[in-house]
């Protein structure tokens, strides 16, 4: 599957989100590994927007 059809951004958003739902849920507190997944959704996101229309 290719990183610019529109379900690889969509299950990647999914993933990284539930990772960092998830570690609040057990955690409850954000570490550091999280605080990368949401980098990570905003850069997704960013791009999906901008430069995949």
């Amino acid at each position: 599957m290719s990183p610019t059809t529109g379900a690889y951004p969509l299950a990647a958003l999914s993933t990284l989100l539930g990772g960092r739902a998830a570690e609040e849920i057990v955690f409850n507190q954000m570490t550091t590994g999280a605080g990368n997944e949401l980098e990570r959704v905003s850069d997704i996101s960013r791009r999906m927007a901008c430069e995949w229309g």
